[in-house]
């Protein structure tokens, strides 16, 4: 048997950023300098959108520290997400003029930025859904 925590952790995390390295892998972007991560913020904020729309299926599971806050804590995390998300898609759009040959300028701060927010808001979504 599946440990409660450790079947959550597969459910929502470990078998959605699979498909998402899969996915990456099968299309040949694996190479981190041509995605900007805008797949995880969407990813991210369905999820919290979720937790926000199915308070009764979330409020049991997610971290006890937070759940008096609950609803501020996922909101944070929704604005967070859609800041981020935009900032993502506009460096994307960057990225892709500069692999088509329209600007001679990689734009390496603002992917290193964008993999630098992803870097921090994993580990920030899993201390809020299995943090104790």
């Amino acid at each position: 048997m599946v440990e409660p925590h450790f079947g959550a952790l597969l459910e929502y995390f470990v078998v959605p950023l699979g498909v998402l390295f899969f996915s990456y892998v099968a299309q040949g972007q694996f190479r981190l300098k041509y995605s900007s991560g805008t797949d995880f913020y969407v990813f991210f904020l369905s999820l919290d959108l979720n937790a926000i729309l199915l308070y009764s299926a979330y409020a049991g599971r997610i971290n006890p520290r937070l759940a008096s806050d609950y609803l501020a804590v996922f909101v944070f995390l929704v604005i967070v997400c859609l800041i981020v998300l935009g900032f993502t898609l506009s460096t994307q759009v960057k990225i892709d003029a500069w692999r088509s040959g329209e600007s001679a300028k990689y734009p390496w701060l603002r992917v290193a930025t964008s993999w630098f927010a992803t870097v921090l808001l994993m580990p920030t979504h899993l201390f809020v859904f299995f943090g104790r």
